[in-house]
């Protein structure tokens, strides 16, 4: 498929706004965690991991289109070979500079991805995402599992933003599968399927009809409504 500028500008910002979820800098503010400018930074960087969720949903529609399960090995491989790679350094580095040596289920391992560093839970829930995505697409049942995405993704919010307002015991630490919901199961699954979804759709010819001020003015009340949940 031809290159999306469009999705390229927008991996740019979305790269940045990882860095600012991440870098220790931009963590607090005068020492205050609740301080507005560090929730600004944190919760209008959130649409980050979501955004890329959905591009991989996005390009897969069109590669698996044409080459089926051959490229969804390719590409299924590469991602497990980039994990298992980056949990051994992760788990050697902490280890040997720390002393900290942490145990690894298969839970941690395969599924949380939480295994060296909770920060690789992103590629397990991609794999097992694109493994459920390319299942439904063989049996033709892409819509139903986007259906069946969007109430576990609002399950999985009552572990997260609106927590407050819907609170569940079912996403805990003492849970040994239900540990959190920023899993393949309760986040990832959605925003993968998603992404699939409005490919098959042809959304982005009808978003490019539509003027560039009305995208701005979404992302705009969207970043408010975040900041404003975060505060809140």
């Amino acid at each position: 498929m031809e290159k999306v500028y469009r999705i390229d500008g927008m991996k740019f910002f979305a790269i940045i706004a990882i860095f600012f979820i991440h870098f220790s800098v931009f963590q607090y503010f005068q020492g205050d965690p609740t301080h507005p400018l560090y929730l600004f930074f944190n919760s209008v960087s959130r649409f980050a991991v979501p955004f890329f969720f959905i591009v991989a949903g996005y390009f897969f529609h069109h590669k698996v289109q044409q080459q089926g399960w051959r490229y969804t090995q390719r590409y299924i491989s590469k991602i497990v070979l980039m994990y298992v790679s980056w949990v051994l350094i992760y788990m050697l580095a902490i280890g040997y500079s720390y002393g900290n040596w942490q145990p690894v289920s298969i839970l941690t391992l395969l599924y949380h991805g939480t295994a060296g560093a909770e920060i690789m839970w992103f590629l397990p829930a991609l794999i097992w995402s694109i493994l459920a995505v390319y299942i439904a697409q063989r049996f033709k049942r892409t819509t139903t599992l986007l259906a069946i995405a969007s109430v576990l993704y609002a399950i999985g919010l009552c572990g997260q933003g609106i927590q407050i307002f819907f609170e569940t015991p079912w996403f805990s630490s003492s849970h040994q599968f239900f540990k959190n919901s920023r899993d393949p199961l309760f986040f990832a699954l959605f925003y993968v399927t998603l992404g699939y979804q409005c490919s098959q759709w042809s959304l982005q010819s009808w978003s490019q009809k539509k003027p560039q001020g009305l995208w701005l003015a979404i992302a705009l009340i969207g970043s408010l409504m975040t900041f404003a949940e975060c505060y809140f």
